[in-house]
């Protein structure tokens, strides 16, 4: 059980480094193009992470059950 949280936190940060470079490094958007595109908050990247760390611990579950 220790080991699946420790994948799942080591993925949460190994995501979250990734991303926060990705937003980062990009360059700047215009404003009147970011308004006509679907625009993601924190809290829209941390749900998706949350599920992806969920899909991976599912995966884990899976395979170690068989």
């Amino acid at each position: 059980m220790k080991i699946k949280s420790f994948i799942s936190n080591l993925l949460f940060i190994v995501f979250t480094i990734f991303f926060s470079t990705e937003i980062f490094s990009q360059k700047k958007i215009d404003e009147k193009k970011l308004s006509l595109t679907k625009t993601y908050t924190d809290k829209n990247l941390k749900a998706h992470l949350n599920y992806c760390i969920e899909l991976i611990n599912n995966a884990l579950i899976t395979k170690t059950n068989n």
